[in-house]
């Protein structure tokens, strides 16, 4: 979009996109089956608000970057970690690194831009979750959680760092400090993880297949299962979202070398599943 003609076409498309939706278990797809007396699956529009705010896209790295605050004590840890590509148009996560493999000016800024962004939105302790992109115009912000990253953040940070965010938010909610003891130089090099987007809709009948990774040769694979049931509905980007298939995590010698792996056993892992759907 480069003109507000253009804006105004796209927020119509888009409009127009979400008015066609249904809600089915959860997720938002498109309507394959009419809506009626026999169907599972309800219009998106009678029951949630299908406006939508068209933000500015940022081009670049995008990054995670997870953040202890303690009272009187400010930030007492900063893990930040690499996305891979998002799957589009949803911008669906596929994988990540941690630690960053950019420059560690880079890093030092986006912290820099964390730590200014919790401070300007009033947050003085607690566990964040912050998101953002160092793009060709310096280091931008996507969005904060007030929370604990979810999905395999917790997971990562334990393998990399030592430091279970967990317990840090359950100090903090009692009062108690949070100080994490760990070790900025990542002892264990560098973790990884995937998150595998369905290439197509369908099912598969039996995910005995993704023990084959525990063996992975290129890497120390910790976990390799499912992110849903054997024979559960799959959603392709065809019909929607597409739905997450696939959790692995993995441990690698550095940030570089397991950015390289990630790309290369997502691609493997993805046509896999394939040769499996029912």
């Amino acid at each position: 979009v480069t003109s507000c003609d253009e804006l105004f076409k796209v927020y119509g498309e888009v409009q127009d996109l979400l008015s066609k939706l249904v809600i089915n278990s959860g997720a938002l797809e498109r309507d394959s089956v009419p809506v009626g007396p026999g169907a599972t699956s309800v219009k998106a529009d009678k029951c949630m608000n299908t406006s939508v705010v068209l933000e500015e896209y940022l081009d670049g790295q995008e990054v995670d970057i997870d953040i202890v605050l303690s009272p009187g004590l400010g930030c007492t840890y900063c893990g930040i970690h690499d996305n891979g590509p998002t799957m589009e148009p949803y911008f669906a996560e596929t994988w990540g690194v941690l630690p960053s493999a950019l420059p560690d000016q880079d890093v030092d800024e986006l912290k820099q831009l964390a730590l200014q962004s919790l401070e300007a939105t009033g947050f003085t302790e607690g566990v964040f979750h912050v998101e953002g992109k160092y793009t060709s115009r310096g280091p931008r912000l996507i969005e904060i959680n007030a929370r604990m990253g979810g999905g395999p953040v917790w997971i990562v940070h334990k393998l990399a760092f030592q430091v279970d965010l967990a317990v840090q938010a359950m100090l903090l909610s009692v009062g108690i400090p949070a100080i994490p003891i760990h070790d900025p130089n990542c002892s264990n090099g560098a973790v990884a993880w995937l998150a595998v987007n369905a290439p197509k809709s369908g099912h598969i009948p039996d995910f005995a297949f993704l023990k084959q990774w525990l063996d992975w040769p290129h890497a120390d694979v910790k976990i390799s299962r499912p992110m849903v049931a054997e024979g559960e509905k799959i959603v392709g980007p065809e019909d929607g979202q597409p739905s997450w298939l696939v959790d692995i995590i993995f441990v690698a010698s550095n940030p570089s070398e397991a950015t390289h792996l990630a790309a290369m056993l997502y691609r493997e892992v993805e046509q896999e599943c394939v040769k499996h759907y029912g």
